[in-house]
């Protein structure tokens, strides 16, 4: 069974290298009809290596984010196929170096059909983290930090016309980490949930424990939104739970629905045992629709006392809703490999697909475009980047692979082409 990869892109801090392949996806003899005994185990060794077909197209945020410290502002931490192109989120909000409070940040797209990166608008902001698209056909961007006032928070949408707006209408979201649509309204998450039923034009402000907001589940029949999940008693809990809301529609607001940690983190060892003195909080991110399930990776935060444990990473998961509840699994991946983020996409026959994007060889958080800048007489840490794609959600087989000097934090798939961030 053969694929045609059409032409991949590969960006690293801002470049993007082409690939261009067509190769049998399973390992040994095939032909056009053979057909793979896919109840075997996936061998991520069966997958083809596209690692000689890089080409390096160039770095559209270096003008904004020199050489050095800001380098860091350069990731791509989300990516986004819209209207023919690919949209690039950048910037960094922390308050911290690296690149402390890196906005305002321009917003580029790449067009394919041009082959070049257009800036299109520099938001207000520190970071663009996230992207949407929603029904009414335009690309929202949550305000993560505004370089603005805590009074009010922002989103920010390409309108139909082409044109960007920044809508400042959510009460005290200084901090929208992510945004859902679900009937008819749509979403913003801070400490508290905004919700709007005018596409922002009005928002009104549910308090949903006055936690901070990190993510949301966005299901065909229901939406939860996610806080922290402890693994021990804390100032919020009385033990291990998971800060869940859960949205009622009749009255237009949220309410509890606290989950055991071990629901939506199944099969996944800890390492360790948490305690109040040795703490473990983790996020749940990156969460993406696909059919009628939501896929999501973690971010986890170690107290000192908690860091001198080698924690293995945690993986990726799959979650479909049953009575109100996440119920989830664990994606059967490759052991110790860090999981950066996931994509979803329709075929020219109408089939729909995800895939996920994972990498091995390095721990990613710890790594900035500034430590990739070794000297040219030191050898270079390669890491191997993988695809896997899946038509249920749940079922992943391997694509394909590529080396590199460094990780791929965020990709798309745009007309039969992939591009990596």
């Amino acid at each position: 069974m053969y694929r045609n990869f059409g032409n991949l892109f590969w960006m690293i801090g801002g470049i993007f290298l082409t690939l261009t392949h067509a190769v049998p996806l399973w390992a040994g003899e095939a032909s056009e009809t053979a057909v793979p005994d896919q109840t075997a185990a996936p061998d991520q060794t069966a997958a083809p290596d596209l690692t000689e077909r890089a080409e390096y197209l160039g770095i559209p945020l270096q003008e904004r984010y020199p050489d050095g410290e800001f380098a860091y502002a350069r990731n791509v931490w989300t990516m986004q196929a819209y209207a023919g192109k690919v949209y690039l989120g950048a910037g960094a909000y922390d308050n911290s170096p690296p690149a402390a409070n890196a906005g305002p940040v321009p917003i580029f797209a790449f067009d394919p059909e041009k082959g070049v990166f257009e800036h299109e608008w520099t938001v207000p902001d520190e970071q663009i983290g996230v992207y949407r698209v929603f029904s009414d056909g335009q690309l929202y961007a949550p305000g993560i930090d505004p370089r603005e006032g805590w009074e009010l928070g922002n989103f920010y949408r390409k309108q139909k016309n082409g044109e960007w707006e920044k809508v400042r209408t959510f009460p005290n979201g200084i901090h929208n980490l992510d945004m859902a649509e679900f009937q008819g309204k749509i979403f913003c998450g801070c400490y508290g949930i905004g919700i709007s039923d005018d596409w922002g034009k009005t928002m009104v402000l549910r308090e949903a424990g006055g936690y901070r907001i990190h993510s949301f589940f966005q299901f065909p029949t229901a939406l939860l939104a996610s806080s922290e999940l402890y693994f021990q008693k804390s100032k919020y809990t009385d033990g291990p739970a998971a800060l869940l809301y859960r949205y009622v529609p009749e009255k237009n607001d949220f309410e509890a629905a606290p989950q055991d940690v071990s629901e939506l983190l199944p099969d996944t060892p800890i390492g360790f045992t948490p305690t109040e003195d040795v703490p473990l909080t983790v996020y749940l991110i990156g969460t993406t629709p696909f059919k009628d399930r939501v896929l999501y990776r973690t971010r986890r935060y170690l107290s000192k006392a908690a860091a001198q444990y080698r924690m293995k990473p945690f993986g990726a998961y799959s979650a479909e809703v049953k009575d109100g509840k996440i119920h989830a699994v664990r994606l059967a991946l490759p052991e110790n490999i860090f999981v950066m983020d996931f994509t979803t996409w329709r075929t020219e026959d109408g089939t729909e697909k995800c895939a996920v994007l994972f990498c091995e060889g390095i721990a990613p958080l710890k790594q900035t475009p500034a430590e990739t800048e070794a000297p040219k007489d030191q050898p270079r840490r390669i890491v191997r980047n993988h695809v896997w794609e899946s038509s249920d959600g749940v079922n992943f087989v391997p694509l394909f692979s590529f080396e590199a000097e460094t990780f791929a934090r965020s990709f798309a798939h745009l007309n039969g082409w992939f591009y990596f961030g």
